[in-house]
């Protein structure tokens, strides 16, 4: 039985839906035949009703913000009432859309056999949908941003988050999910003190403080910290093993790559690796000399290359995926980081021909989006 059903434009090309406590994801698909074959496949009845969400790509840019930039500023509080804010390449989004492509959702669901109930921008959805704790008004770095998220109840799987470093970007989600949920939260306890000066509303009886290099347990899971270098006050790395003895690890932001942290990786069935920059583009970048050799240094972040090298080193012990994380945006890009792993594993099964890469699965993972939830047999 179907009493609703929600779709989730994030894009053109990505939609999401929501159903019978189900998430369904679809990629470079018409919202029309998406429509059909899910009718079809499920066996929906005509008329069941239908609420579509439309994320920023909907929405017309607007070329000169710079009067508008103080006007924000200034009256935040409002806007926020009236807007949906992103920032993206420095612009803000403006709110009006074209009436053709309301037009086409319509008859996309019309033509479909379903019930369009409303269409719904993101805006409407924090002061009109708030009670159903479908959205978030977030932090990102200095601008408040307001995101749609689809309703999961995985959320209430989650046992525990592990924090590896204090960096901003790693915590400023912190705030927004202590406040909505309670979770046990691990990090060193230098880690602590930083983060309890960033993040002001924790409940100090979730904290779990252990020292780097310490071993712990969560449920059925056995996991290992590890020390690394980063420019932050007492960064780690984990490393995950299930009762079966599976291991998944988590290596980013971090400067230099040592014996122990191979021994470490060693075995990882899944692996977040870093693959922070091309150098040839940080080179060639805007970036003053001083953050260039920051990021190249030992306490900065991991290149393509280096991170090829470490794809190399597990792909000789098992891995079946490598992940690539923290990819810069102004130095790097999803297509060179890819390929540079690609010819790196190419290399290594033309030194040793015993060696299996066609069954590894090397993915990029986005900036911009939650990445996949992946399990290990």
């Amino acid at each position: 039985m179907f009493e609703k059903i929600k779709v989730y434009m994030r894009s053109k090309d990505k939609v999401y839906i929501y159903m019978n406590e189900e998430l369904l994801f679809f990629e470079n698909q018409e919202l029309s035949s998406i429509l059909e074959n899910l009718k079809e496949e499920a066996e929906i009845e005509e008329k069941i009703p239908v609420s579509v969400i439309l994320h920023y790509p909907y929405f017309l840019f607007e070329e000169d913000l710079k009067d508008k930039e103080n006007f924000i500023s200034k009256n935040l509080e409002y806007i926020c009432k009236k807007y949906y804010l992103n920032h993206m390449e420095n612009r803000y989004i403006n709110l009006y859309m074209e009436r053709k492509q309301l037009n086409n959702i319509k008859n996309d669901c019309r033509q479909a056999g379903f019930k369009l109930t409303d269409i719904k921008t993101d805006f409407d959805i924090i002061y009109g949908f708030s009670k159903e704790e479908d959205v978030e008004i977030l932090e990102v770095g200095e601008i408040n941003s307001i995101r749609m998220l689809i309703k999961n109840e995985k959320i209430e799987e989650i046992d525990a988050i592990l924090i590896t470093h204090e960096h901003s970007d790693h915590i400023q989600g912190l705030k927004m999910l202590c406040k909505k949920h309670d979770k046990r939260i691990y990090m060193t306890d230098k880690t602590k003190i930083e983060v309890s000066n960033l993040v002001d509303n924790i409940i100090e009886e979730n904290i779990i403080t252990f020292k780097a290099g310490d071993k712990f347990e969560i449920g059925d899971a056995k996991i290992k910290s590890v020390k690394i270098s980063h420019d932050a006050i007492d960064p780690v790395m984990y490393c995950f093993k299930d009762i079966d003895g599976n291991k998944v690890s988590v290596f980013t932001d971090v400067g230099e790559i040592t014996d122990s942290i191979l021994e470490t990786l060693k075995g990882s069935k899944i692996a977040v690796i870093e693959a922070n920059y091309e150098e040839n583009l940080l080179r060639l970048s805007r970036y003053p000399s001083y953050l260039k050799k920051r990021i190249m240094g030992r306490y900065g972040h991991l290149s393509n290359e280096e991170a090829g090298f470490l794809a190399k080193e597990l792909a000789k012990n098992g891995a079946e995926k490598i992940l690539l994380g923290h990819l810069s945006k102004e130095t790097n890009t999803e297509k060179i980081a890819y390929q540079t792993i690609e010819n790196e594993l190419k290399f290594l099964k033309e030194e040793n021909e015993d060696i299996k890469i066609d069954n590894i699965e090397i993915k990029v993972l986005g900036r911009e989006e939650s990445s996949d939830i992946y399990i290990i047999k």
